[in-house]
């Protein structure tokens, strides 16, 4: 309890961790008060600037300490200073691409044909399917052709539609949700903030065209479609949800059930499953350094790899953070670079903030982040709860295992409680209990339609 009570947070040894930091309180405060304000941003780092180099050429020359400390300050208020114009920036062209959809308002409760591509594919919790496509053409009642592109949600008919397929639709556009109650969920914000401005429902599908081009949709497509093969309909929801982070096909029950049981996160594919795909290149490392370009070659090979398998998943929060970790790590370890999981963990973050800030507002990033950061800080100290004798053995395992698991569920309340206004008890034994077993069930399955594809084709000689 001494080494506890003398503790005190390294900062200094993380500076990815402060940018990181910095740059998200940026966006966050641009979120809150500063939207639409680009311009008083920029002139703002303007200012910073010309005081930053006051600092360094002149008041640096006379007085070092009070230079030095003028100059950090500049420098780290550059950083939240354009984590607010990154937010603005990406705020300014969603709202650029809202009022070119502004026509759409007109002809609410109206139908309009479009002709458009399936971008994403789900179901609602009652069972419905429902399509987000991306128009690229909309005729009007009166016959006008509108050629701005946008994207919208609509309600399925009962037609069979894949993704990627290229569909002409007549579409029966709602009236754009607005929050009539302060609790209510902001369907309308929600819908903005995937840059989709219109939604509705399709009543009549003239015409579905198959793409044949190769792309993540397609892909995605395929796979899936094996999974339902070789698992059957019944299973197949919960095998998409493991092994390729899709829940649309999830009914509202289980849902709720790996809810209730803190299981929720098993099915966000993360570090877990990319961990299987890094790991026979850890193997291969120390042959690589012995080749000429084996160095290059096996780096490239794991950027594929890594790539592919994020653009299945759909490129989301917890894999993209867990693909950007894993390269930045074997980086390091091929080139004899010095690594800090802690850092590595806070340059993911800015990486994808950067590419995207408005993903700092996105549940699945919030919790990936949010849960590996508790895991690195809290959890070496947490360690040493457990009695030395115990600590490396299976009994100090399994303690390891509960242990990670109330601490990450107990570090996750305040996002869990605000989001799904609930909590799981018993979510760390339920993770104690699982979490083994994934580590055999998720190699395994996804091993499983390769073996299966090679047993067929034997069974058929």
């Amino acid at each position: 309890m001494k080494h506890l009570s003398e503790y005190r947070f390294p900062f200094a040894a993380f500076p990815a961790l402060r940018i990181a930091v910095l740059l998200s309180l940026g966006i966050a405060v641009s979120h809150l008060f500063f939207s639409g304000q680009l311009y008083t941003v920029l002139y703002a780092i303007a200012g910073i600037l010309v005081l930053w180099a006051f600092s360094e050429i002149v008041v640096r020359e006379k007085y070092l300490v009070i230079g030095s400390f003028m100059a950090t300050a500049c420098y780290l208020t550059l950083i939240f200073l354009f984590g607010s114009f990154l937010y603005l920036s990406a705020f300014q062209e969603r709202e650029s691409l809202q009022h070119k959809a502004g026509p759409l308002s007109l002809y609410e409760w109206e139908s309009v044909e479009v002709v458009s591509v399936v971008d994403e594919k789900g179901w609602t919790q009652s069972g419905r399917e429902v399509y987000v496509l991306e128009v690229t053409e909309t005729i009007f009642p009166e016959g006008f052709r509108w050629n701005q592109p946008y994207k919208l949600r609509a309600y399925g008919n009962g037609e069979e539609i894949g993704f990627a397929d290229k569909i002409s639709a007549r579409i029966r556009l709602y009236a754009f949700p607005e929050v009539r109650n302060p609790h209510q969920f902001d369907y309308g914000g929600w819908l903005i903030n995937q840059k989709i401005f219109a939604h509705g429902e399709i009543e009549q599908v003239y015409s579905i065209e198959a793409s044949g081009n190769l792309g993540w949709r397609n892909l995605r497509e395929s796979v899936g479609n094996n999974i339902t093969r070789l698992f059957g309909e019944k299973s197949a929801p919960i095998a998409k949800a493991l092994f390729l982070g899709y829940k649309q096909e999830l009914e509202a029950e289980t849902r709720q059930t790996f809810s209730r049981a803190g299981l929720s996160h098993i099915m966000a594919v993360s570090g877990l499953h990319v961990g299987f795909i890094v790991a026979p290149f850890w193997l291969l490392i120390p042959f690589l350094w012995q080749k000429r370009w084996g160095k290059w070659v096996g780096l490239a090979g794991l950027t594929f790899l890594l790539i592919f398998y994020a653009g299945l998943t759909g490129f989301s929060a917890s894999v993209s953070r867990a693909s950007l970790m894993a390269w930045l790590l074997t980086y390091g370890k091929l080139y004899h670079k010095l690594r800090h999981s802690v850092n590595l963990t806070a340059l993911a973050a800015i990486i994808l903030l950067v590419l995207n800030p408005e993903r700092l507002f996105d549940i699945g990033f919030q919790l990936s982040f949010a849960a590996v950061f508790i895991i690195l800080l809290v959890m070496p100290e947490t360690q040493r709860l457990i009695p030395r004798r115990y600590r490396y053995g299976w009994l100090g395992g399994l303690a390891t295992i509960v242990l990670i698991s109330i601490i990450v569920q107990g570090g996750l309340f305040p996002i869990l409680t605000y989001y799904f206004g609930e909590f799981s008890i018993v979510g760390p034994i339920a993770n104690a209990l699982v979490i083994p077993l994934l580590s055999v069930i998720i190699p395994v399955g996804l091993l499983y339609p390769f073996l299966e594809e090679s047993w067929a084709q034997r069974q058929t000689r």
